[in-house]
């Protein structure tokens, strides 16, 4: 398919469950591009950051096994994070109130 949804749901990531989800969906030899959209959930807590680091910044994904997935250049990745505010004054800025500190260094569309 042209574009998978990987939902990250539950207390932490589960490498395994997302690495599995990429080498189900990848096709290294199609020509065409493909969406990967991650969905993540406000209830992860914990290794968010260190997901979004190793697919956007390495490149690549390695699970508990050892076995390492990496990314192709036709691949494309879209980041959904809904986050919790810890303030609940109108004016505070929402990239100083996520739990995802790695949206603060790449380009980020707010909906309110």
């Amino acid at each position: 398919p042209l574009c998978v949804t990987i939902s990250v749901h539950g207390p932490d990531v589960d490498f395994d469950v997302v690495m599995d989800c990429l080498q189900k969906h990848s096709n290294p030899v199609d020509p065409f591009p493909q969406i990967f959209h991650f969905d993540i959930a406000p209830s992860v807590l914990d290794k968010v950051d260190a997901l979004l680091f190793s697919m956007l910044v390495l490149k690549g994904l390695k699970n508990s096994s050892g076995n390492v997935w990496r990314c192709f250049p036709q691949q494309l990745y879209v980041i959904e994070a809904t986050y919790k505010l810890f303030k609940q004054d109108a004016d505070a800025d929402i990239r100083n109130c996520n739990t995802i500190e790695f949206l603060k260094f790449i380009p980020t569309i707010i909906c309110c």
